[in-house]
């Protein structure tokens, strides 16, 4: 399975993480405008199927924590 991501998922995206974060890890307000802006000039941001990534791909997990401030 495959799924492009739209500018709609990452509104939904943003305020999901908002309210499930409680503020840790800062404001989802500046990743959320650069996925936009990816997506506008034209890059694809896709969820795929945990079983169809290859044994060899290379996968890096990104997180933050901490306050806002």
């Amino acid at each position: 399975m495959e799924r492009i991501l739209t500018i709609d998922d990452f509104e939904a995206l943003a305020i999901g993480a908002g309210i499930l974060g409680t503020g840790g890890g800062g404001n989802p307000y500046l990743a959320k405008i650069r996925a936009i802006q990816y997506l506008k000039e034209g890059i694809d941001i896709k969820l795929v199927d945990f079983d169809a990534v290859p044994d060899d791909a290379l996968v890096v997990s990104v997180g933050g924590m901490g306050a806002p401030t």
